[in-house]
């Protein structure tokens, strides 16, 4: 069962990895038009993206949508965009 510490902890890890710069976070910000404090929120494991930012994300990174896909049992998906 996935719980909101488990999709926290999986999407702060693969947002790290994907943007491991030391802009990381500013790069996040902007790619989803959200604001840094909420882009600092994530790669500090306080909370994790929803819905459409988390989508866009997903469509941004591989590495991202590797990670949900796996963390939801989904681990043959085709990410190709």
């Amino acid at each position: 069962m996935i719980t909101d510490a488990t999709y926290c902890e999986a999407t702060t890890k693969a947002i790290r990895a994907a943007f491991p710069s030391r802009h990381g976070r500013k790069d996040v910000a902007r790619l989803l038009g959200v604001s840094a404090r909420t882009v600092s929120n994530w790669f500090d494991g306080l909370n994790a993206p929803r819905g459409a930012e988390l989508l866009r994300l997903m469509q941004s990174s591989d590495a991202i949508a590797a990670e949900i896909n796996a963390l939801i049992g989904n681990k043959d998906v085709n990410n190709d965009h």
